[in-house]
């Protein structure tokens, strides 16, 4: 999916090399639209089952709440500000990931 996406908004290859995949054998997913909605539950949801969640919101406020709300009940989750249409917040969100990972 992260292929298909640099190659629909032009991304560099070098966002691929060295993959995203933890070399602790860590889970780390980016949700995007994880301050409201279908995007807090999934959130939640892996959250709860484990897995380190990188939150994604466009708005810092919003994000950054719903993360609060989700690390108050114990879970691994950190905000990034990302919007998808914008390949700079794209190229933090993975670096966000291979810190996480």
């Amino acid at each position: 999916m992260l292929r298909d996406t640099c190659a629909r908004t032009r991304l560099q290859p070098a966002l691929l090399e060295g993959g995203i995949v933890s070399k602790h054998n860590k889970k780390v997913a980016l949700i995007t639209g994880a301050n409201k909605g279908i995007g807090f539950e999934i959130s939640r949801q892996l959250a709860s089952n484990g897995i380190t969640v990188v939150a994604g919101a466009r708005s810092e406020e919003r994000g950054h709440t719903a993360c609060s709300r989700l690390r108050d009940a114990g879970m691994d989750v950190h905000f990034q500000r990302i919007n998808v249409t914008d390949e700079g917040s794209i190229y933090s969100a993975v670096a966000k990931i291979r810190e996480k990972s």
